[in-house]
């Protein structure tokens, strides 16, 4: 019979002994019995040292001051025995089969170096070991500007670009062949960092939806957005892309970050500085005096294999689930369904929620109860938000999409969307163009994303393919948007959130026109009136969006950093100028183009 491995868990404490003491109790009640404790305090002064000295049955090592988060795992490493390491944050704790099928993870795919689970939010709100609590899954990398971005859903096991370093459990062979944790990181970053030295080495992470913790985020740290915070989010991020990103990404990372840079310091010259700007110039200077370390360390990177970036966004998850909210459209209700259910890439799942109708809606939705992608959710009247809302808090695929109960969508509409992101790159809201069928027939056209026209006009439909993670940290629909344009508003808020938009030219909706959209002047005037007081009302929610990207001092600060790049990049200059004759010429065939079209049209 073969001897199981041996498993070392590092466990860093600083001033945080009755968390830590939680974290181990869970520890000791892990079905797979080969391991040891490693306890790390990092300089404590709540009394964590006297009780970890006389504990009897882990390793300790006593720290003198705080290490960080990466010093304190170093040291651990240092005196570990096990052929694996499982680092946890002391604020946390883990399911008793969390080790165990870690391991399965680890052992059923060669290339893996390291492995993490589902991590339950842990709160007054949300209890420790209750798998029904809103969760965090694993993080995707921006391959220009460094970012990462943690997902809120995940039921499938799969290779990542990342995953949180709070709970992992983590192969010795592979991080001795690409070093461990840098210890300049201190920390933040640190496990993304690792994670594509291993990437580059060609090993891989993966993502297991049954490893299960509970954390209390951000409980170790002592809470989020503090200017410790954002300053080292800034720092290592930077720190991060130098070291580990490909030759092209990392001069648009420098360029991007350097625009970011240029941003901060003309605030702080009009005197219009906040905690953010103040954090980036401060991270600036810290990495302008780090810079030989830097390319010394991304010397040593790029000698463990060719490539990172191109390993980014492996993993392109499918999974969509369409929302069907329906008030008294009985008429119309199975041909949405229908639409949904002819995909020529099936959705995940379809959510009908009637949402109290008076007419035979309900009749009609239930005639689909017995097919396994349809759930049908029967509710008093709330209206469309809050039908929406309740979709949104039960979708658990990568992406959602909305169909209103009285509009279809082709047959190729999510193969076309869901390929659109998968080969051209990141997206969190992709949209198409809309046939206007019913009433009156007519096209649609959209256009490509830029924030000045979107806040000027919304022209992204309702039904659009968006990423669930985003719409959950949206907050999703606004109740005070009750009265109209309540998509818009979301829309704006995802913008806003660093939501990024795809456009397909195609027209891959189909918006029902009633009878009652011929109407008289009056009541097109009221909806003018209408229009304008929510749009009024949209403004006053989201100040900032519309001072940056419609008002003069928005323009101001893009023509400055627009200047202050060129006086540091005088080639540009000459660039922009020899390419003028060009793009007089390219706007010459737009016209020609455009009035073509418009002479078919007419």
């Amino acid at each position: 019979m073969n001897k199981k491995p041996l498993v070392s868990f590092v466990v860093v404490n600083w001033d945080g002994l009755a968390n830590t003491k939680e974290c181990l109790q869970s520890i000791r009640k892990t079905t797979f019995e080969s391991y040891e404790i490693v306890v790390v305090d990092n300089g404590s002064r709540d009394g964590s040292k006297e009780y970890f000295t006389s504990q009897k049955n882990i390793r300790f090592v006593d720290l003198p001051k705080n290490t960080g988060f990466t010093g304190g795992h170093l040291a651990g490493a240092n005196v570990a025995q096990g052929k694996y390491l499982a680092i946890l944050n002391n604020d946390l704790v883990i399911d008793k089969n969390w080790l165990a099928r870690g391991l399965e993870t680890l052992e059923r795919h060669r290339s893996a170096a390291l492995v993490g689970g589902k991590g339950f939010y842990w709160n007054d709100k949300n209890p420790a070991y209750n798998t029904q609590n809103e969760f965090y899954s694993y993080q995707e990398v921006d391959p220009v500007s460094g970012y990462t971005k943690t997902l809120l859903t995940g039921e499938d096991e799969c290779s990542v670009d990342a995953i949180s370093g709070a709970a992992l459990l983590i192969d010795r062979k592979a991080f001795e062949k690409v070093g461990y944790l840098d210890d300049d990181f201190f920390a933040y970053y640190e496990e993304t960092d690792l994670i594509a030295r291993l990437k580059r080495a060609g090993y891989e992470a993966y993502y297991n939806p049954t490893m299960h913790t509970w954390h209390q985020v951000a409980a170790s740290s002592g809470g989020g957005e503090s200017d410790f915070y954002l300053r080292q989010m800034h720092r290592n991020r930077y720190f991060f892309a130098y070291k580990n990103y490909d030759p092209l990404n990392l001069r648009r990372f420098l360029s991007l970050y350097s625009g970011e840079v240029s941003r901060a310091r003309i605030k702080k010259l009009l005197r219009r500085t906040d905690r953010e700007s103040t954090a980036r110039l401060a991270a600036y200077k810290e990495v302008k005096e780090q810079k030989k370390t830097l390319e010394e360390k991304r010397r040593q990177v790029l000698k463990l294999g060719e490539t990172y970036n191109s390993k980014l966004g492996a993993y392109k998850p499918q999974d969509v689930t369409i929302i069907i909210p329906c008030y008294n459209y009985g008429a119309y209700v199975r041909e949405a369904i229908d639409s949904a259910l002819k995909q020529s890439i099936k959705p995940t799942r379809i959510i009908v929620i009637n949402d109290g109708s008076t007419d035979n809606s309900l009749a009609e939705i239930k005639k689909f109860k017995d097919n396994p992608l349809i759930e049908i959710v029967n509710k008093k009247n709330e209206g469309v938000i809050a039908a929406k809302n309740l979709g949104i808090s039960m979708s658990k695929t990568y992406w959602t999409m909305f169909l209103d109960a009285d509009d279809t969508i082709d047959e190729d509409t999510l193969r076309i969307m869901l390929k659109s992101v998968a080969t051209v790159g990141h997206a969190d809201v992709v949209y198409s163009d809309m046939k206007l069928f019913g009433a009156i027939s007519d096209y649609f056209r959209a256009r490509p994303f830029q924030p000045s026209s979107f806040l000027a006009k919304n022209y992204v439909n309702n039904t659009t393919l968006i990423n669930t993670t985003s719409l959950k940290r949206s907050g999703g629909y606004k109740e005070i948007m009750a009265g109209g344009i309540e998509d818009w508003e979301l829309y704006i808020t995802l913008f806003e959130q660093g939501a990024q938009f795809r456009y397909i030219p195609q027209p891959l909706v189909n918006y029902r026109q009633h009878g009652d959209a011929l109407r008289s002047r009056n009541s097109e005037l009221q909806d003018i009136e209408n229009g304008r007081k929510h749009y009024a009302l949209i403004q006053s929610i989201h100040p900032g969006v519309f001072k940056k990207h419609t008002a003069g001092y928005g323009k101001i600060i893009r023509l400055a950093s627009a200047g202050y790049l060129l006086l540091r990049h005088p080639g540009v200059i000459v660039v922009i100028i020899k390419s003028i004759p060009g793009a007089c010429i390219q706007a010459l065939r737009y016209m020609l183009h455009k009035a073509r079209l418009y002479l078919q049209n007419k």
